[in-house]
């Protein structure tokens, strides 16, 4: 036991501080973090791309499967080429697409609200989708305003999480020192 703490204090502390380094970065640089990752997830798109070409020619597959793996391929280096060489404009169309997404749901959530919940919970469930319509439209209205928003949340949320980790994880040696 006295070996799984002297382990476990020492990850959730390293678990903590790189999210405490990371949220600082994200709070520091926010537009250079977005660009960053960005091109990170293009290159990714850009490499899945061309696993797309290769199971496209590889031997055994059928025509549609074949053409299916042709389209994704396309797609995929398409869209590759945009965050790569534009990522700017690739976290506006993001965050847009979010925004999107967030009125659909809220849209889908209100017709669920409305008509098959009953009790407190029908409340809560109409307020989520209004609240989800209202950050929809935010994001549509301002997308590069709202990509800023994402990252301050997402950093602030790995600080927090990262001192939680932090204060865990010597509470944990605290512990494996005391079974000694």
């Amino acid at each position: 036991m006295r070996n799984l703490l002297e382990v476990a204090w020492k990850i959730a502390v390293a678990r903590g501080a790189l999210g405490v380094i990371l949220g600082l970065i994200l709070l520091i640089w926010p537009t250079t973090t977005a660009v960053a990752f960005v091109l990170l997830w293009g290159i990714f798109v850009l490499v899945d791309g061309v696993g797309w070409f290769i199971t496209a020619f590889t031997k055994g597959q059928d025509g549609n499967t074949r053409v299916l793996a042709i389209a994704l391929g396309i797609l995929a280096v398409a869209v590759a080429v945009l965050a790569i060489f534009r990522p700017l404009a690739t976290v506006g169309a993001l965050v847009i697409v979010l925004g999107i997404w967030l009125i659909i749901r809220g849209l889908i959530g209100a017709v669920v609200g409305l008509s098959g919940v009953r009790g407190k919970s029908r409340a809560l469930i109409i307020l989520g989708a209004v609240l989800d319509v209202l950050l929809g439209i935010l994001f549509l209205i301002n997308p590069f305003g709202a990509a800023a928003i994402l990252i301050i949340v997402i950093g602030v949320t790995l600080i927090v999480w990262g001192v939680v980790f932090v204060v865990v994880g010597f509470m944990l040696r605290k512990t494996a020192k005391a079974s000694v």
